[in-house]
């Protein structure tokens, strides 16, 4: 335990989608509070996942009980037992509940399985995980015929909750200025929901480091609505907001299939928001018309074969508008940006002939044109082809 390194949470970088290493801070001041005692709810049920990544060593993540009909579940992220970028599966994985400094005052369970979304064990093993995706559960061991939950307790977990809320996030951080001793909490409103991943992800300020990945998320009266996931480290704008995955439809499956408890499906997004929280504002300046500020960046493309369309990433370094069309064959959408972000933009066949084809063959080739219009400068015009796939029923 003591040679196990702080696993970093995860990087997304809109300028160098390569980037995966910790991220390091030179103050010494920390944002969270030291939750104390760690035998008094929910500190208790709040604790360290250890594990190893073979060829990797060990590491260390956070992870809190969860109700589930059989009192076993563990809730941590999914860059935690499958690793983001090798894809990569965690061996001899325990569950450390109420550590601190040291100290285990419930003892070691040890996971005897652990279940993830589909998308993470799809997409970790390439260079864009899909971060909405990122949630793990634990399968852990009982002790003397009780289960976990009935010797400590559990969070209540929940779905399909507002996002324009106050989270309180628990983690155990453990790269500088934190060191892992103990638990800490912050508690922050909403800053941002991010439109790079679908069901957008959500924001909250943060200072966590590196071994708080996995640590919950809860609402006021308590409920686990999310976890530490991620953080864009190069964007000056973003770079101070934690991110956790939205517990839409896909955590709920992923959360029955571990627990054994049915959770009824349900939009992603409550009715009443249907449109994701406004982002933060961004400090960005205009620079006098006509002077370069900076090229729009396409960073790679998702895929629904279901429904045979795309989602297009790009990178917008200033205010501005972003659109993208295809001569007739792709239906033409348009969005209002800020600077120095990510937006994700549809992609779907209007043509007839086209649509014939895709749903015939399953495939269809075609360009598509992307204009970029920055507030106060010159328009920008991005060309490039995608392959489009439709599963086709034999």
């Amino acid at each position: 335990m003591a040679a196990a390194h702080p696993l970093p949470l995860l990087n997304t970088n809109p300028l160098d989608t390569s980037s995966s290493e910790g991220e390091t801070s030179e103050t010494t001041s920390i944002n969270g509070v030291d939750t104390g005692d760690p035998t008094v709810y929910p500190n208790n049920v709040n604790g360290v996942v250890f594990g190893v990544f073979p060829g990797q060593g060990g590491y260390r993540c956070s992870g809190s009980i969860v109700d589930s009909s059989q009192g076993d579940t563990i809730l941590t992220a999914g860059h935690c037992v499958i690793d983001a970028g090798s894809g990569i599966h965690a061996t001899n994985i325990i569950f450390v509940p109420g550590y601190r400094l040291g100290s285990q005052p419930y003892g070691e369970y040890d996971a005897l399985a652990f279940t993830v979304t589909s998308q993470w064990a799809a997409t970790a093993p390439s260079s864009y995980p899909d971060q909405a995706s990122d949630v793990a559960f634990l399968t852990v061991e009982e002790k003397s015929g009780d289960s976990i939950a009935e010797d400590i307790g559990s969070l209540p977990i929940k779905f399909y909750s507002s996002r324009n809320q106050t989270y309180t996030a628990y983690g155990y951080p453990s790269d500088s200025p934190y060191d892992g001793s103990r638990l800490y909490s912050l508690t922050n409103p909403l800053a941002m929901s991010d439109p790079f991943f679908i069901p957008a992800p959500i924001a909250m300020t943060s200072d966590f480091t590196g071994g708080s990945s996995g640590g919950p998320w809860t609402d006021s009266s308590g409920n686990v609505v999310s976890i530490n996931s991620y953080r864009y480290p190069s964007s000056p704008t973003m770079s101070s907001y934690m991110f956790g995955p939205y517990f839409g439809n896909m955590i709920a499956a992923t959360y029955q299939d571990a627990s054994d408890l049915f959770v009824p499906q349900q939009a992603e997004d409550p009715p009443a928001e249907a449109a994701p929280a406004t982002p933060a504002p961004p400090v960005t300046s205009v620079p006098p018309k006509g002077r370069a500020i900076g090229k729009a960046k396409v960073l790679g493309q998702k895929t629904n074969q279901r429904r045979g369309t795309a989602r297009l990433r790009v990178y917008i370094p200033a205010h501005g508008t972003v659109a993208i069309q295809g001569w007739g064959v792709l239906t033409r959408s348009s969005k209002n940006v800020g600077g120095q972000r990510v937006v994700s933009l549809p992609i779907r066949v209007k043509a007839k002939k086209e649509l014939e084809s895709l749903s015939r063959r399953g495939r269809l080739s075609t360009e598509y044109e992307l204009i970029y219009r920055p507030a106060g400068a010159k328009t920008q015009v991005l060309n490039g082809r995608i392959l489009l796939k439709k599963h086709v029923s034999s």
